[in-house]
């Protein structure tokens, strides 16, 4: 018997098998979608980044991120960690435009993470390709 498809008896009662979801499915996506439309409608465009909000705070949400993790942090560390140099450009650039004359901002940027993860990653891939290919190419040495 296919399934799905085929009818089948079962004492002397006409059994079919759906292959389709019920009535009831469609008429609630639509309502889940127009509630969705309505709620972004009332909130507006969620590409604005949150650091952009007057009440954001950057040590409550490195703080935050800390507690998630269950992990506790140098703040300053993280701060750091998470803070891009177009992020500290952008700042400069905002300031400048409001006319503050000390533009200094007591920030520094993650380049130096960037460069230590990178070289870390790297030599612990040819640490591997070592270890596990003991005859390969002298490329990665």
């Amino acid at each position: 018997m296919y399934r799905g498809i085929e009818l089948g008896l079962r004492n002397n009662l006409a059994i079919s098998r759906r292959c389709y979801k019920p009535m009831y499915v469609a008429p609630y996506l639509r309502e889940l979608r127009r509630r969705k439309d309505v709620q972004l409608k009332k909130l507006g465009d969620f590409s604005t980044p949150r650091s952009k909000y007057i009440e954001w705070n950057l040590q409550a949400e490195i703080y935050a991120f800390g507690k998630r993790l269950g992990e506790e942090f140098d703040q300053e560390l993280l701060k750091r960690a998470f803070t891009h140099k177009s992020y500290i450009q952008q700042e400069l650039e905002q300031r400048k435009s409001l006319g503050i004359e000390d533009s200094s901002l007591a920030l520094e940027d993650n380049e130096e993470f960037i460069n230590k993860g990178d070289r870390i990653v790297s030599d612990t891939v040819v640490k591997y390709i070592k270890n596990a290919l003991p005859r390969a190419s002298t490329v990665f040495h």
